[in-house]
């Protein structure tokens, strides 16, 4: 299984999707966590794939899809951000804003 097999497994266009099952068994990983995760490497090095839940992966035909993808990628990213901003505020107070230095006081 080469990176290169996925990028090209995976089609372009929503309508044209590919499912989670077929990707993984033309792609010949292991199980669905290793394709998980062989995407991601490809998300973080320029790669644009986008995983619609009920019909699969593709990649945008036209930026429209393209911007419905940033769209939903950008809210979900925000509202992550949002769900750690009380932590951060504990943290802050008890002096351990970084994971690092709350593992150093720790260990």
């Amino acid at each position: 299984m080469t990176l290169d097999v996925i990028v090209n497994a995976i089609p372009t266009g929503e309508r044209n999707a590919i499912s989670m099952a077929t990707l993984r068994d033309v792609s010949r990983c292991a199980n669905e966590r290793e394709l998980r995760r062989c995407i991601e490497h490809l998300r973080t090095n320029s790669e644009i794939i986008i995983c619609s839940s009920d019909k699969g992966y593709y990649r945008p035909e036209n930026m429209q899809e393209l911007f419905k993808y940033y769209n939903r990628t950008h809210k979900r990213a925000m509202t992550n951000l949002m769900s750690l901003k009380h932590a951060r505020r504990i943290l802050k107070e008890n002096g351990a804003l970084w994971h690092d230095t709350y593992t150093q006081r720790t260990s």
